[in-house]
């Protein structure tokens, strides 16, 4: 995983992976007029990418971002999943949040059903996993998955997520950063 040299400074490039973190302004317009955003111009972005629910999470996220401030962005805005070889957005990851007190974040994520079964969000996932432990408040990060939803749980499991929690509707999951050795 490299920074990216174009695009935006804070990008994640991965070897199938272009990971863009939104501003401000264009997660407004994947409200808008989400065919176009100016982080990734280059790109077509996939029609499924904006759901009405996925609507309601930016709008979310819009409001905590300006209450965060531009230092903390990253850790409260989406990253547009680009698969590099196609130049297509299909999906996006993102955290809640920056480390709370115990250092722990939580992250959801989605990608385009067309897009999925092909190791693209296990990749990102991982990516995001590096760039989140490289900060040394992140000591742990959950993710939140429904019983029914087996394509993200491999996700999860083969990131080296376990399980902490059960209910009868979901799993919580938690990976903790690896434990520095010692000199």
């Amino acid at each position: 995983m490299e920074k990216s040299s174009g695009g935006s400074l804070d990008a994640l490039l991965t070897t199938h992976l272009h990971l863009i973190p939104l501003d401000l302004t264009d997660l407004q317009v994947l409200l808008s007029h989400p065919a176009r955003i100016s982080a990734a111009p280059e790109l077509s972005l996939s029609s499924k990418l904006v759901t009405s629910q996925i609507e309601l999470a930016i709008e979310a996220k819009i409001i905590k971002i300006q209450s965060a401030g531009p230092a903390l962005y990253l850790w409260y805005t989406y990253w547009l999943i680009a698969i590099s070889e196609e130049g297509i957005g299909a999906g996006m990851v993102g955290f809640k949040g920056k480390p709370d007190a115990e250092g722990a974040v939580e992250f959801g994520y989605g990608m385009d059903e067309r897009y999925q079964n092909r190791g693209f969000m296990t990749e990102a996932v991982q990516a995001m996993i590096r760039w989140a432990f490289s900060h040394p408040l992140c000591r742990r990060i959950s993710a939140q998955t429904l019983r029914t939803n087996l394509p993200s749980q491999r996700v999860l499991f083969k990131s080296g997520f376990k399980i902490y929690k059960e209910t009868h509707a979901a799993f919580d999951w938690k990976l903790d950063r690896p434990a520095q050795p010692t000199s």
